[in-house]
């Protein structure tokens, strides 16, 4: 299923429909990050996942996150759903509203944490990022050394002078 580019009513109906769960948010173009860039780009919906897509001013989503459930959490939800459809008396309308509450916290918080769980992988590859960055000046000497080497050989290809 594409997703950006396209228009978010569009794709959000398309995702509701596949039991996904969907959160728009305005494209601010300072909070993009590569890191949402690039958990959005392995990342495919599934399933009791939750995508946030971000739109710009003309409605079309620019970029997306994808958050993987907790599974904990949605057995809790389906539990509490199930009372609700059960009609269960023991459960008064009241507490099964005070339990959703709390789902909803939890969610919130599930997904912060799927968020700090994407920074330590990024985080786990810093110390690659880091060696090839420090191996730089190395590279840009020979590349300047390569440079120099070329222009002597030129000038002993050129015949006459």
């Amino acid at each position: 299923m594409k997703i950006v580019n396209e228009l978010a009513v569009q794709v959000e109906a398309a995702l509701v429909k596949d039991e996904i769960q969907v959160v728009r948010e305005p494209y601010a173009p300072g909070s993009r990050s590569l890191l949402s860039d690039f958990v959005g780009f392995l990342r495919s919906p599934s399933r009791g996942s939750t995508v946030t897509l971000f739109e710009d001013d003309s409605g079309r989503v620019r970029y997306y996150t994808v958050a993987q459930p907790n599974p904990e959490l949605a057995e809790l939800r389906t539990q509490v759903a199930d009372l609700k459809q059960a009609g269960v008396q023991e459960l008064p309308a009241q507490r099964l509203d005070q339990l959703e509450n709390r789902l909803e916290k939890v969610e919130a918080l599930d997904a912060k944490l799927a968020k700090v769980e994407e920074v330590l992988v990024i985080a786990e590859r810093l110390p690659q990022v880091e060696a090839k960055i420090e191996a730089m000046p190395d590279l840009e000497a020979q590349i300047t050394e390569m440079s120099a080497l070329r222009t002597r050989l030129e000038r002993l290809e050129r015949p006459g002078r």
